[in-house]
């Protein structure tokens, strides 16, 4: 009788622990680390510049899983950046990732007294670079890099050969879903 009583106990003694050992095995899951989500920063031919970042045009499409950065100097000659990225989840994906070529676009324009420059990397092209760093599903932090042509007026051959060279980017976003 006492065995029986004593297989009883055992095999409770057992259930108690594997449930124990099930429950504490269950995974939690751990949102990365990201930045302040307020931060645009590139040096463009070696000078730093800070960018206030544009709220209402920073988004990220869950559709097309795209995602847009956009900025504006404050300071002349006034400048504004916007970075493009395609086909990443930044909801479920590893990171860092890199992107280049078709899945990266950058524009850069310039304007003061003296008129207006665009620049912006050639279509396709893996002269520029974005690399996202981490994400919690609403901030992006990321790095960016790249070599854009002016493209104002196509049809001089000065400003196809007009080019700037961007280093040192990065940011930290809240992109709006659209």
């Amino acid at each position: 009788m006492k065995s029986g009583r004593r297989i009883v106990f055992v095999k409770g003694v057992i259930a108690a622990l594997l449930i124990i050992v099930v429950i504490g095995c269950e995974e939690t899951p751990v949102q990365p680390v990201v930045g302040s989500g307020n931060e645009l920063k590139a040096t463009i031919d070696g000078q730093e510049f800070t960018f206030d970042i544009e709220a209402s045009q920073s988004e990220y499409d869950t559709l097309l899983l795209s995602g847009r950065v956009q900025g504006t100097t404050s300071s002349e000659p006034l400048q504004s950046i916007v970075i493009t990225f395609g086909h990443f989840d930044i909801d479920n994906r590893t990171f860092p990732v890199t992107r280049t070529g078709g899945d990266v676009t950058m524009t850069v324009a310039f304007s003061d007294a003296g008129g207006n420059k665009v620049y912006q990397c050639a279509v396709g092209s893996t002269d520029c670079s974005v690399t996202l760093t981490a994400s919690n599903g609403e901030i992006v932090d990321g790095t960016f890099q790249g070599i854009l042509t002016n493209t104002t007026n196509t049809n001089d051959a000065n400003d196809a050969n007009d080019k700037i060279t961007i280093t040192k980017g990065r940011f930290s976003v809240r992109l709006q879903p659209v």
